[in-house]
């Protein structure tokens, strides 16, 4: 069957992108200037060129493929992630849905995470200054996805008709 999609929705994570966006600036000026401008010998400065180089590619890396959330609730599921980190549950999969009232920190921070809580395995991809909404899964590793939303009352909306229905 072809995915009809019923809600798109793109969060840009504009802290990730500040914060790792400036780390790579600066690992490649600390690059620059270790290339460019240090006095230590010659090999020890390609060295430490080559390291901070590194790094900073590294750092860009991280922050293209961490500056948004898509989510997209379609007629077949849901698929929810950032870049190549994407999750996707069929109808079938979902027994359940509610909005999620737990302190973000309870997941340990922000980003992609998983969590033991009230015996279960909980994923969860979560951004700053976003509300939340918990999907209870059938079956699987994880008990619970929980995932960042700027609508989580129309995503709910969205997403109960579905269940029970498989």
């Amino acid at each position: 069957m072809s995915q009809y999609s019923l809600y798109k929705e793109t969060i840009w994570w504009k802290e990730i992108i500040v914060t790792i966006g400036t780390m790579s600036v600066l690992f490649g000026v600390l690059a620059f200037f270790f290339l460019f401008r240090s006095t230590d010998p010659e090999s020890e400065r390609v060295l430490l060129f080559i390291i901070f180089s590194i790094i900073s590619v590294l750092f860009i890396f991280l922050t293209y493929y961490f500056r948004k959330l898509d989510i997209d609730i379609h007629n077949d599921g849901v698929s929810i992630g950032w870049a190549y980190f994407k999750k996707e549950y069929v109808w079938s999969d979902i027994e359940e849905v509610w909005k999620d009232d737990r302190n973000a920190m309870r997941y340990g921070g922000y980003g992609i995470k998983g969590t033991y809580m009230n015996g279960k395995w909980v994923l969860v991809y979560n951004v700053i200054m976003a509300d939340r909404v918990v999907l209870k899964l059938k079956e699987g590793k994880y008990g619970e996805f929980v995932f960042s939303t700027k609508d989580p009352d129309k995503v709910i909306g969205l997403i109960e008709p579905y269940l029970g229905k498989q």
